[in-house]
């Protein structure tokens, strides 16, 4: 099945087994989409993004990985409701991160896999369970220039603007 997103990416779902019902990977293909769009950085669709989680475990904030895109490689049913969904991310091989100075950049691989667990019953929703949910941020290039952009306008100091500003001035020369 291919499913043609709004972002103009293509997601094959190949299934090992029995494959996930449309429900969950619909669940997943919005959540994805929601954190390419940088809904977990910011208070900006915070309502959208959270309302396809279960288990009100506080996800990885950081680092901020930046995608160019992903795929869904597999998803498995492991259970009765539950899937397990596989996601390949083609990176920028560039992540952001928190440190004691203000933030930091390092690279990343070039692809990343991270693994997502849906459980469907009355709603399919993504388990945020500390054992099972360890993705961080995946955001893509343009939400991460908007994000650090609103970031180093509420900087309190010359010197953590002057910090933003050379993490946003790397970003924008990513490719």
């Amino acid at each position: 099945m291919i499913l043609f997103l709004s972002i103009g990416l293509l997601v094959p779902t190949m299934a090992h087994g029995e494959a996930c019902s449309n429900q969950a990977v619909a669940a997943i293909t919005s959540f994805i989409h929601f954190d390419l769009d940088g809904y977990r950085l910011s208070s900006k669709g915070h309502d959208e993004i959270w309302s396809l989680t279960k288990n009100n475990h506080e996800p990885p904030a950081w680092p901020i990985f930046l995608i160019k895109s992903y795929h869904i490689v597999s998803n498995t049913k492991s259970g009765r409701n539950s899937c397990i969904f596989k996601v390949k991310y083609e990176t920028y091989e560039a992540s952001i991160s928190e440190n004691d100075e203000g933030l930091g950049r390092s690279r990343l691989p070039k692809v990343q896999f991270e693994r997502y667990y849906v459980s469907c019953k009355d709603k399919c929703l993504i388990d945020l369970s500390f054992d099972k949910f360890k993705a961080p941020p995946h955001v893509s290039k343009e939400s991460t220039i908007s994000w650090l952009r609103a970031f180093r306008d509420i900087q309190n100091t010359d010197s953590d603007r002057h910090s933003t500003n050379d993490i946003l001035n790397w970003v924008l020369e990513l490719k």
